[in-house]
């Protein structure tokens, strides 16, 4: 009988299982022989989890941690931004990076910020400008803006959801505390970082960052530094529906003031709470932003019982813009207007308004007026913070630690006249009717122009200056325009606190462990506002065409903000389509006059 050979071949998954099974094999066979394993040290991601899952387990309370991945290696652009991947925690956004924290609802005036245990001071100023949701005026903020640290120089950070004896108290959401690099725990560091973001215009903005940590050979003496310096472009647009003012309650409808001669399409109930928008705004700003941070931190072990930590840092973001709004306004003489089947606020889906009262039905004589805002905000963010810190293991059971620390923030205006906000009002009695459509999101405007306001004079600079007023063209343009109002804001706040802190630990290992403590907080906070606006043409622009007269058209520029909505073209619509659709429901567009969409 001839002898039958079977052949097998191992696929790669049997012979990694083979692999396996060996090793576990030889270190059993190590075990038994006597050996013993040696040390496994998980790091990267998983021992980045572990570590926030060890702070967690240990911590008594409600607490929620994030630890670095490694030394310099926290994924997000700030703080703020690391922070929001813990549990209960959001953020708000300014100009598109992450400022303000809140834990479980409560906003960032309603927690308390520390860094390495010491409370950390706040202070927030901004400008006031129709539309722009970063630049609101406050200078009296508690709030800590997250923006103005880098991530890459924390080791981790705490969340701390509950009340605790040992935290500074006054956070009725939480407390956040920020840990740093510690030289002697790290050991020998170094990291560099290097990032480059290509924005919507087409430029590159950079971002570098540099974190290292020496530690001598006997381990008894450290030093740990960090810097980063990012740039940032950003733009917003802005579409308000209700313009600066918001919405004009009236309750109950009655067709009378506003609506008096006007053709009211699908009317509210006579007991139902109506209202009107003040108008719609667009806006449109671009800025850049600029952020400087450096640490440094020296640890020195004389004894294995004491450490004595010495730290410093320093932050400052600069952020500068300009910014352009239309501000058209109703003077409440509507002629016409379709309201929603809203059952509970019923307001219009579309607003129309005649000629102004004293303007020729030509439309060769001013209408009422049109004025835009240009504004330049220059703000100015600056952080400092330096601790001492003194460590002490008394015996076996007791622990003393001595902490005391200076911070200082402060922000405001970087104009060279110091103010947070520059502004110039013009404008132009320019528009014969105006029509607002109000069914989507993004309010649509279109206007009729009478631009013939004739000459008016007055004196410049001791003699006396003839301004042409409109040409009564029919298209709003530079000559159409004049100076109304300067404008200028000054916002500032300050805030230091000097503290300190002694704690005694007692753990014996055993089923006794408590904690002692005493501190001292001297919070002091200072702020100015203060708002100035300075009258030219005024309000109703009297002086049409002083800028072209006295400066050349080269002094205006002209921007489409409407333009910036053009990837909305579902949203925004052409103005033969708002005609045509205003038509369908009812109104009427004025002959004889050009038509503009803002």
């Amino acid at each position: 009988m001839g002898e039958t050979r079977t052949t097998m071949q191992k696929t790669k998954l049997a012979t990694a299982v083979s692999a396996a099974l060996s090793i576990m094999a030889s270190q059993a066979s190590a075990q038994q022989a006597g050996g013993e394993l040696e040390e496994v040290v998980v790091t990267g991601i998983r021992g980045s989890l572990l570590a926030a899952m060890d702070v967690k387990r240990e911590s008594s309370g409600v607490v929620d941690a994030i630890s670095a991945e490694d030394i310099g290696k926290f994924p997000d652009t700030n703080l703020a931004e690391s922070l929001q991947r813990v549990t209960g925690v959001s953020i708000n956004r300014v100009e598109g990076e992450g400022s303000e924290v809140t834990i479980r609802g409560f906003s960032g005036d309603f927690n308390i910020v520390t860094l390495n245990g010491r409370q950390m001071p706040a202070a927030d100023a901004r400008g006031v400008f129709f539309g722009i949701n970063a630049n609101i005026r406050t200078g009296d903020s508690r709030s800590f803006d997250f923006s103005n640290l880098a991530s890459e120089g924390v080791s981790g950070l705490q969340v701390y959801k509950s009340g605790r004896a040992g935290v500074p108290s006054g956070g009725l959401g939480g407390t956040i505390n920020i840990e740093t690099i510690q030289p002697l725990e790290s050991g020998n560091q170094f990291s560099i970082g290097a990032k480059a973001l290509s924005d919507s215009g087409g430029g590159t903005t950079p971002e570098i960052s540099g974190l290292g940590s020496w530690t001598n050979d006997a381990g008894t003496f450290g030093v740990s530094a960090f810097g980063s310096v990012q740039e940032r472009e950003y733009s917003n647009r802005t579409a308000i529906t209700g313009g600066s003012g918001g919405l004009q309650w009236r309750f109950p409808f009655a067709h009378d003031g506003p609506y008096q001669d006007a053709t009211v399409i699908n009317p509210p109930d006579p007991d139902q709470l109506t209202g009107f928008p003040n108008s719609a705004t667009y806006t449109y700003a671009e800025g850049t932003r600029e952020r400087t941070n450096a640490m440094v931190t020296l640890q020195w072990a004389p004894s294995d019982r004491m450490t004595i930590t010495a730290d410093g840092m320093i932050a400052r973001n600069d952020q500068s813009s300009w910014n352009i709004g239309d501000l058209p306004f109703w003077v409440r003489q509507f002629d016409f207007v379709v309201f929603d089947d809203d059952p509970a606020v019923s307001i219009p889906d579309w607003l129309s308004e005649p000629l102004a009262a004293g303007a020729g039905s030509d439309f060769s004589q001013a209408g009422k007026e049109l004025p835009f805002r240009n504004g330049l905000f220059e703000l100015r963010d600056e952080l400092s913070t330096f601790g001492l810190n003194l460590d002490y293991q008394i015996n076996d059971s007791l622990t003393l630690n001595v902490d005391v620390s200076n911070g200082r923030t402060a922000a405001g205006g970087n104009h060279p006249t110091g103010s947070i906000y520059e502004a110039v009002s013009l404008g132009g009695q320019a528009v014969a009717a105006h029509i607002v459509d109000y069914r989507t999101e993004i309010p649509n405007v279109i206007q009729t122009i009478a631009d013939g306001s004739g000459p008016t004079t007055a004196m410049v600079g001791g003699r006396e200056v003839t301004f042409p007023g409109g040409n009564a063209n029919g298209i709003f343009e530079k000559s159409d325009l004049g100076a109304q109002w300067i404008l200028q804001q000054f916002a500032e706040q300050e805030t230091t606190i000097d503290q300190a802190q002694v704690r005694l630990e007692l753990d014996n290992g055993g089923p006794v462990r408590a904690n002692f403590g005493a501190g001292f907080v001297d919070h002091e906070m200072h702020r100015v506002i203060e708002n100035y606006r300075d009258a030219i043409g005024d309000w109703n622009t009297f002086y049409i065409g002083d800028v072209v007269t006295l400066m050349g058209e080269d002094a205006i520029e002209t921007v489409c903000i409407s333009c910036q909505f053009d990837d909305h073209d579902n949203l925004i619509l052409s103005a033969d389509e708002l005609v045509s659709d205003f038509t369908a429901a009812g109104g009427t567009v004025a002959p004889g006059a050009s038509l503009r969409l803002v």
